[in-house]
């Protein structure tokens, strides 16, 4: 039995681009630009009763997203996640 299974799991984030000076931000009032950034990238990983995991990653490459969303402090963009059998964001049986 596996207590965690990801498969293909993905988080974006879409951030506001902040235009400089005045001009710039009363223009966004009107019309944002925004862009992505990818924390977590088609991630599989599954990890059976028993078994030890350990993140080793440099900064900026997804680990605190990828244990928020094993926690359901956040939901991921795409891909599927099972933690015990459940949907961490619902805890509905996945």
């Amino acid at each position: 039995m596996n207590i965690i299974e990801a498969k293909n799991l993905t988080k974006t984030y879409r951030r506001f681009i902040k235009p400089e000076g005045l001009r710039g931000s009363l223009k966004s009032l009107w019309r944002r630009e925004y862009t992505q950034k990818e924390a977590v990238n088609s991630l599989d990983l599954s990890v059976a009763v028993g078994e030890f995991i350990g993140l080793i990653e440099p900064n900026g490459a997804g680990k605190t997203t990828l244990t928020k969303m094993f926690t359901g402090i956040i939901a991921p963009t795409s891909g599927k996640l099972s933690v015990f059998g459940y949907y961490p964001n619902d805890l509905k049986s996945a």
